[in-house]
């Protein structure tokens, strides 16, 4: 396969030739219009997955032996929006902000980094490779979730589902002997011999949280247990996750229990390595929370407020009407009485494609949305975004 381009602004990537091509342009408009089509296979893409679900009944379920694969960027990219930062919108939000936090407002915004999927794509496939390079005798590998609830719902089944796919392609491409994906949701298993590969699979760690959870000692086991299975097993287990803050690579080494990392790693910045004590209090006179978040969005997904700042991204302007609105919704969340003044919020979003999303859902932000997470709420979406694209149009 030729290399992954990645494309301009104005240029979109025509997946069968591989090449950027103008978004105004005749071939540009007609990827776009077919990408902006809500009826695309993303619900049966969806359901498939639901059925996925059965997998965690038992300790573990082999895949089963696939067909001839197509490219899985081609499967995956279809389904998912761009979402680039629009630096005329950013500016506008700046100058709506109050004066006194402008210059804060556009260090966070010149310090984001917005992953595309065809980058996001790119490094798994870099990686993807350079395990099969690493072990080219390799017949079957372990994916490791952390337990039983709602885990097709999360973001390490999906990508889990897509690096399944990049390797199935790869071993067809290298006429390679098809490895064999197995799913787990314990370490101690007979399934596991010497030598095993084990992956703990996710497309950004911040603070490192789901994934300890793998690690977690309980009743029976202590991390001083795994640590001897490791050993004992010569087990190669890897935190196979491209976009990984460098602060946590040093965390996990510390657990000691030779863990291994992709060979291909992007880093990012959080908010207190740009940002003084005090220009994050001045920001957080106005709403929180802005203290230790991560720097990083994904066209596939925009994290909590747990990682990073939802309520910024989505354009909630810093300003002191909102700063009053906010104080008095503060007061009366307890007597429901709230939901109309949420609707006065001053907001300007700057995310190509969230223009017209009022995000105010810390938890699980509207835009941009995981395709895998809610279908009706993707699905919206995608409404609200042709609408939108076909009233600039008029």
């Amino acid at each position: 396969m030729n290399k992954i381009k990645i494309c301009s602004n104005d240029k979109i990537l025509n997946i069968k030739t591989n090449r950027c091509v103008l978004k105004n342009g005749k071939i540009g408009k007609k990827i776009l219009e077919e990408k902006e089509n809500i009826d695309n296979p993303i619900l049966k893409k969806t359901l498939k997955d639901k059925k996925k679900k059965k997998i965690i009944e038992k300790e573990n379920i082999n895949t089963p032996i696939l067909k001839k694969k197509l490219n899985p960027f081609n499967d995956y990219k279809k389904y998912i929006l761009s979402y680039n930062i629009n630096k005329i919108r950013a500016n506008e939000f700046i100058n709506k902000c109050d004066i006194s936090v402008r210059p804060i407002v556009k260090k966070i915004i010149d310090n984001t980094t917005h992953i595309s999927f065809e980058t996001f794509y790119l490094y798994l496939l870099k990686n993807v490779k350079a395990l099969l390079d690493e072990y080219l005798n390799l017949k079957r590998i372990f994916f490791k979730f952390k337990n039983q609830s709602s885990y097709t719902k999360k973001s390490n089944f999906w990508i889990s589902s897509l690096v399944k796919d990049i390797i199935m392609y790869e071993c067809e491409k290298r006429k390679r002997k098809e490895i064999e994906i197995i799913y787990i949701i314990t370490f101690y298993t007979e399934k596991i011999k010497e030598n095993d590969v084990i992956l703990l699979i996710d497309d950004c760690i911040y603070s490192g949280m789901q994934i300890r959870e793998n690690f977690n000692i309980s009743y029976f086991n202590t991390l001083l247990d795994l640590r001897d299975l490791i050993i004992n097993k010569s087990l190669n287990i890897y935190i196979f996750v491209s976009f990984i803050h460098e602060n946590k690579i040093e965390e996990f080494k510390k657990l000691d229990i030779n863990l291994k990392f992709c060979k291909y790693i992007h880093n990012f910045k959080k908010t207190n390595e740009i940002l003084s004590y005090n220009e994050i209090k001045s920001l957080e006179m106005f709403y929180t929370s802005f203290y230790d978040k991560y720097l990083i969005y994904f066209d596939h997904k925009l994290a909590d407020e747990l990682s990073t700042i939802p309520l910024f991204y989505s354009g909630l302007v810093l300003n002191k009407k909102n700063k009053e609105i906010i104080n008095s919704i503060i007061k009366e969340i307890l007597l429901s009485i709230y939901d109309k003044k949420m609707d006065l919020l001053d907001f300007y979003p700057f995310i190509e494609n969230c223009e017209k999303i009022r995000n105010v859902d810390i938890f699980e932000p509207l835009c941009p949305y995981p395709p895998y997470k809610n279908e009706n709420k993707y699905k919206e979406l995608l409404k609200t975004v042709l609408k939108n694209k076909k009233n600039k149009s008029l």
